[in-house]
């Protein structure tokens, strides 16, 4: 009984944190992530009888991270649409593309010279910074109303549905790797998990659709969605697919092939999505604690200096055609959000060497990066919004 009381009190908190973390935002205009992400870190420094006020039992914790990160790649994937490619699309490719290579190979070895990170965990470092998330600082139903504010959209959309599910394939591919040996074997064990994957992503789909068409299930359309998302992961699992790849496969479908009244679903699925953002940054600022040690913050700030430099010489390159004003507000660009912090969360759940360290740079990177947005627009840099 105590056990469930003190879960109680701490949902009730979370909630109650996240009602002053809006009025916060709202008041002093800072991004609503940023304000949920210091509230959550406040709790976690409240101490009451000797433990934190907020406190969650292990196994909850790891439900809930493969619940926001299966919602964050269903939602990054599902809003790439090929039929929307146009030569700015192929410009964000161009900027994108150029700046991921930049980052794998200079970041990555930056992180593992500074932070004496293994390779492959400065390398999910590297990969996930490439992301930047438009929906951080605008609102969901925000339109572009030019071009540079349509080329940032489609950054962030291509730069999370490409990244995000990258470190879990390496993990997947590490795994498979120690109990077969070989090569050839070790490549099939993994090529298997993908392609069961894929496979129940567009079995689960062709489902969907077809009980969407139905109008008895109009209504519940969310509810069926979200069912079938779960269900379509945990398939995967169970044929030891990857479950990541089948809710891509998923998200993917589901931006391409024509559903009824697709954004008014879109519409319901993104208040499931505002309500998981709202608790996931909540939990992640009481669980994870950025160490603020001179050490630390002159490492992590003069590491995101630099990322920022790479930026800079990606759009120079690949935006020569563009003028100098909106070469740099791309490539200043920057915020982190839900997405980012989702699989940092669920990554939690492996026990590699340095795992925790780099949890805690990707967040300092998330409170960086959105104190810099936050001072350029206030500064009026972003002319355009």
């Amino acid at each position: 009984m105590a056990d469930a009381v003190t879960l109680l009190i701490s949902l009730t908190l979370i909630l109650l944190g996240g009602i002053i973390a809006i009025g916060i935002s709202k008041k002093t205009k800072l991004p609503l992530a940023l304000t949920l992400f210091a509230v959550g870190a406040i709790f976690a420094n409240i101490i009451y009888y000797g433990r934190p006020v907020i406190s969650f039992p292990g196994f909850m914790l790891a439900a809930f991270s493969i619940i926001a990160v299966i919602i964050a790649i269903f939602d990054s994937t599902s809003k790439i649409r090929f039929s929307n490619f146009d030569k700015t699309s192929k410009d964000v490719f161009s900027f994108f593309f150029l700046n991921l290579l930049l980052n794998v190979f200079l970041i990555t070895y930056l992180t593992m010279l500074l932070f004496k990170l293994q390779w492959f965990i400065a390398l999910f470092f590297s990969l996930m910074v490439s992301c930047v998330e438009y929906y951080t600082i605008f609102p969901k139903h925000h339109v572009p109303k030019n071009k540079i504010l349509q080329f940032l959209k489609e950054e962030s959309d291509i730069s999370c549905a490409f990244v995000l599910i990258i470190p879990f394939l390496i993990i997947t591919f590490m795994q498979t790797v120690a109990p077969y040996g070989t090569a050839a074997r070790t490549i099939i064990s993994f090529s298997v998990n993908v392609f069961g994957g894929i496979g129940i992503g567009v079995i689960v789909s062709i489902i969907l659709f077809k009980l969407l068409s139905y109008r008895r299930f109009e209504w519940m359309s969310p509810l069926v969605s979200a069912a079938a998302i779960l269900v379509a992961y945990l398939a995967a699992l169970k044929i030891d697919g990857n479950g990541l790849v089948a809710v891509a496969v998923m998200g993917f479908i589901f931006a391409n092939v024509f559903i009824k009244n697709r954004q008014v679903l879109r519409s319901k699925l993104f208040k499931i999505d505002s309500i998981v953002e709202i608790l996931l940054l909540l939990v992640i600022g009481s669980v994870i604690q950025i160490p603020f040690t001179w050490e630390f913050l002159r490492l992590s700030v003069g590491l995101f200096l630099f990322y920022l430099l790479l930026r800079l010489i990606s759009a120079s390159l690949a935006l020569w055609h563009y003028s100098s004003a909106e070469r740099v507000e791309i490539a200043l660009f920057v915020p982190k959000g839900f997405a980012t912090v989702a699989i940092a969360f669920a990554l939690l759940n492996f026990s590699f060497v340095g795992m925790l360290e780099l949890i805690q740079l990707l967040m300092a990177f998330f409170v960086y990066s959105l104190i810099f947005d936050y001072v350029l627009d206030r500064m009026n840099f972003y002319k355009s919004r």
